[in-house]
């Protein structure tokens, strides 16, 4: 899904009581392309993840415990560090965060199954999951407090969901699917995300607000995978071939814009701020850096030093990049700033 999400895949890892706080391990050092890259881990964790971050500076991310179990983390910008799991929760994945500090995700509450959760700003966390379900995978929280996602039924078929803040769910999947997958929502609650076909084709989709559902190829004969969709409509992602993978911007009428930072053989852009900047990560064939691309179509490329892969996994309207590195050990968190 982003940046981040390559690191765990590759690394293997990925996200006590609420408002536990944590000392930080902190190390500031210049990065290239005219930022500063802080990285930091929760303390006595095996590997750290860095998944969001809100206009106000929080991080929002996931880190493994010495038994390999995962747990949710908010960094305030001050470095302090507040843990959380869900009750119940042998392992907790958070994976999106409102401009108020809410935060959205999933957990495992028996050997198979996951639940969603919502984490008010206040601590206070709250079960959920659309009837019929038998494994509930939110991935997103807009500012008014929707939350997107999908689910995986009794037949064990995906289904899109949308939830509002009365706790009404909706259900959907685009014409055709078998395989409905949210990947983003924005303020309006329009979203994003990807569907299989029978026969296997994958096709990106943006479902409005109003419940109508468009469909779209970023390529032909390529799985189009959306990240994120702004308030404009705005969508991003991956246009996927074989190993190969390149990004692209679809704007809010439909048109399609491919792009790469120079060597990249995958781009997986991850976030975008409504100016137009655009973060992500690319693998050049020997490791994976993060990128800024500006309006302009112009790129900075950027490295956590001493790390053999970087993924970059959000950016706030600040332009500070939330993600994470790998040195070859285990996983580290960082913020990038301007």
């Amino acid at each position: 899904m982003s940046g981040t999400a390559n690191l765990a895949r590759k690394f293997a890892a990925r996200l006590g009581k609420a408002a536990t706080i944590a000392l930080l391990i902190i190390a500031a050092t210049p990065a290239a392309a005219d930022g500063t890259i802080t990285s930091f881990d929760v303390d006595g964790a095996s590997a750290t993840l860095a998944q969001d971050i809100n206009a106000s500076g929080v991080v929002l991310g996931s880190y493994t415990d010495a038994n390999d179990r995962y747990h949710g983390y908010l960094r305030a910008p001050d470095g302090a560090i507040t843990r959380f799991d869900p009750r119940h929760s042998r392992n907790t994945w958070p994976t999106g965060m409102n401009a108020h500090g809410a935060v959205t995700g999933y957990y495992l509450f028996n050997k198979y199954t996951t639940a969603g959760f919502i984490r008010s700003a206040r601590g206070k966390i709250s079960r959920f999951d659309p009837d019929g379900s038998f494994g509930t995978l939110p991935c997103c929280i807009n500012a008014s407090g929707m939350v997107a996602g999908y689910y995986k039924d009794i037949h064990s078929d995906y289904h899109g969901f949308v939830r509002t803040t009365d706790g009404t769910v909706t259900t959907f999947d685009p014409d055709g699917s078998i395989f409905t997958t949210v990947m983003a929502m924005n303020i309006r609650g329009d979203i994003a995300g990807y569907y299989q076909v029978p026969g296997g084709d994958v096709h990106g989709f943006v479902r409005s607000a109003d419940g109508t559902i468009s469909s779209f190829d970023a390529r032909k004969n390529c799985w189009s995978i959306p990240y994120r969709i702004d308030a404009r409509g705005v969508t991003i992602g991956s246009c996927i071939r074989g190993i190969a993978a390149g990004g692209f911007i679809r704007s809010a009428s439909g048109e399609i814009t491919h792009f790469d930072p120079p060597g990249s053989i995958e781009t997986t852009p991850s976030d975008s701020v409504g100016s137009g900047l655009i973060t992500g990560t690319f693998d050049d064939g020997h490791q994976e850096h993060g990128f800024l691309r500006g309006a302009d179509g112009e790129f900075k490329v950027f490295d956590v030093p001493g790390s053999i892969d970087t993924g970059a996994a959000a950016i706030s309207r600040a332009g500070v990049v939330a993600g994470s590195s790998y040195d070859g050990v285990t996983n580290h968190g960082f913020v990038r700033t301007p």
